[in-house]
């Protein structure tokens, strides 16, 4: 289908058509389905005809079976096989791509998983939200190579959200620390913002050395997926983060930000 309407360096509209893969149909490591992947092959050849670009997203929200019952995106065991399927899904369609997705509203995905009972931050912290947030920046920085190295002439990014449902009594630096700064932060910078590991009293041992450099994996777009925040969030990447290139996707309200070349690592 028709996903978005983005303007190019020719000032034209150009449609993107927008491929969903699945993490759980694909399979990882030595459990790849070949007749998923080939299946994308005929939707990739709907979308091309009434498509300019061709954007896939790699879903991370329907993880494996096995691995979803054993802690999911709260090991570090997520990340590596997260790069495995990004790397069977390019390896089989990355010739045909001219945007990645690796990652596609993280906040919601997290909110579904820690937050289902109404628990506020403070509390979806302590039972290990932010360990799988950092697991998904992992795994993001991980798939970004792979999928550069299949797709040498395609953009990567990742699409971030920027709303949640945040209690009341829930401090207010502490909830725009989470839906506004957590994700561009370590993005641009490698690390979390310090007053909110603070105020998490987030232990960060699922850290290593080295991560950082995941973290801040160069990416070619940052999708904004923001209904009501949208403006907001623009002027924010730019003045904070250092992005400074923006196209309107009215069909999903999301917006596209390319990172200039001083957050590139």
């Amino acid at each position: 289908m028709a996903w978005a309407t983005t303007l190019s360096s020719e000032d034209r509209l150009t449609e993107t058509g927008r491929l969903v893969t699945s993490w759980r149909g694909v399979g990882d490591g030595a459990k790849i389905d070949e007749e998923v992947l080939a299946g994308y092959h005929a939707q990739l050849d709907r979308l091309e005809e009434s498509s300019d670009q061709i954007c896939v997203v790699l879903c991370a929200n329907d993880l494996p079976a096995d691995l979803l019952s054993n802690g999911g995106w709260g090991t570090r065991a997520a990340a590596d096989r997260f790069a495995d399927y990004a790397g069977a899904v390019a390896a089989s369609i990355g010739h045909r791509v001219d945007q990645w997705i690796t990652l596609s509203r993280p906040l919601a995905a997290l909110d579904s998983m820690y937050r289902r009972n109404g628990e506020t931050l403070v509390e979806a912290a302590s039972a290990g939200m932010l360990d799988a947030a950092h697991h998904m920046l992992l795994a993001h920085g991980m798939a970004v190579r792979i999928l550069h190295a299949h797709s040498p002439f395609a953009e990567v990014g990742i699409e971030l959200d920027f709303e949640t449902l945040v209690p009341t009594d829930e401090g207010r630096d502490i909830a725009g620390a989470w839906t506004t700064n957590w994700f561009p932060h370590a993005l641009a910078h490698g690390r979390y913002p310090a007053s909110a590991v603070e105020s998490f009293d987030w232990d960060q041992a699922v850290v290593r050395d080295g991560d950082a450099m995941f973290l801040r994996r160069h990416v070619d777009f940052v999708a904004v997926h923001s209904p009501n925040r949208a403006g907001e969030m623009i002027d924010r990447l730019a003045s904070d983060y250092g992005f400074d290139r923006f196209t309107v996707s009215p069909a999903t309200s999301a917006v596209f930000a390319a990172p200039d070349a001083a957050i590139a690592v």
